[in-house]
């Protein structure tokens, strides 16, 4: 069977490059183009003729209603889903008059979409996923070599808002997470994981040089799984990894 060619149209680089990275990740999805205006939404509908257009609510030089109005207008066949951080009844509402597939706000991308496809695959073919949050690379290229033997796919955030990011797009089995990060407290993420329906039994592991119990009881209080010291034993992370995973 021929892949599902999608077309992602996003103003944001950041949005585009982790949906980018998201949707290459899935058995059966191929991202064929990217776009960033309505005006070249509609021009690369014309030119890619994908299967489904991914569109962003709110666009530079107009809307994603808007534009799926002109692609239907065009006679172009393509599924169009609006992406949006505004989950309101008149955007579906006008969404729907122009013929738009579905609404899905951009927090429950993986969770609506994604998983569809993830079930309509071999279960052989998905693998585990793991978010190496720190913003050092090369503490990241430690982690995710300590952490190959589980034969699992890595995504790396060097920042605490980019983490969140990902994990508002991707779904994964795990997140190892430092807490000194430059942007905001790495005790931030774990509360905020918790608060999300989804999120709420990911694991999460804690990798800090704070060795202090008053640290720890923190981490462990908004929601870590296991809370360990830098510098980390590889053996230990992973047989750590796997008993959280038992």
């Amino acid at each position: 069977m021929s892949a599902h060619r999608i077309l992602l149209v996003d103003d944001s680089p950041q949005f585009l490059q982790s949906a980018s990275s998201l949707l290459q990740s899935i058995p059966g999805l191929e991202l064929v183009g990217t776009a960033r205006t309505m005006t070249e939404a509609v021009e690369q509908a014309e030119r890619l003729s994908p299967d489904l257009i991914l569109m962003d609510l709110i666009l530079p030089d107009g809307n994603g209603i808007e534009a799926a109005r002109q692609i239907r207008t065009r006679g172009l066949p393509a599924q169009i889903v609006i992406l949006s951080i505004y989950d309101m009844y008149d955007y579906r509402e006008a969404a729907e008059t122009v013929g738009v597939l579905d609404f899905i706000p951009k927090q429950d991308l993986s969770e609506t979409l994604i998983r569809s496809w993830l079930s309509r695959s071999p279960k052989e073919n998905v693998r585990r996923r793991i978010l190496v949050v720190d913003d050092s690379p090369t503490i990241r290229r430690m982690i995710i070599t300590a952490l190959k033997p589980l034969e699992a796919d890595f995504e790396e955030a060097g920042n605490g808002l980019e983490a969140l990011e990902k994990m508002t797009l991707m779904s994964f089995d795990l997140v190892t997470l430092d807490i000194n990060m430059p942007d905001m407290h790495g005790m931030e993420v774990p509360q905020f994981i918790r608060q999300v329906d989804r999120l709420r039994n990911l694991p999460v592991i804690i990798l800090t040089t704070r060795g202090d119990e008053e640290s720890l009881q923190e981490a462990m209080h908004l929601g870590a799984s296991r809370y360990l010291t830098k510098p980390f034993s590889p053996s230990v992370l992973l047989h750590t990894v796997e008993e959280l995973w038992k």
